[in-house]
């Protein structure tokens, strides 16, 4: 059974947001799925990983590369701290529309164990 849904609020403007999307699709889509849950595989359910609630442990995973044991390396050379920052909004929004049942939202797909698993 997957964590609840609790994600810090969404306070990022919407520009802010589309350009976490954009970055989002480009590098992160591929692994973590198009709505930060991905329905099979290893991949952790970015909606209801605790890394959403800091900038910096966030930064430590995408930027540092804290995690490349487990398979998932730095983007550094691909996203600025800007960038990194705005995916962050992106997914801090999209779990809030998850959470509140909005149209469209994404359900939670079951969190499954394996390489990439968080902690």
């Amino acid at each position: 059974t997957p964590p609840p849904l609790s994600p810090p609020a969404s306070t990022a403007a919407a520009d802010v947001i589309k350009t976490g999307n954009d970055k989002y699709s480009q590098y992160c889509s591929v692994c973590h799925g198009q709505d930060g849950v991905m329905q099979r595989g290893t991949f952790p359910n970015l909606m209801v990983t605790p890394l959403l609630h800091t900038q910096a442990g966030f930064d430590q995973v995408v930027l540092q590369g804290v995690r490349a044991e487990k398979g998932m390396g730095s983007f550094a050379k691909d996203l600025s701290a800007s960038d990194s920052a705005a995916v962050r909004e992106y997914l801090i929004s999209r779990a809030n529309a998850v959470k509140a049942g909005a149209p469209g939202a994404v359900p939670q797909a079951p969190r499954a164990a394996g390489a990439h698993e968080e902690g």
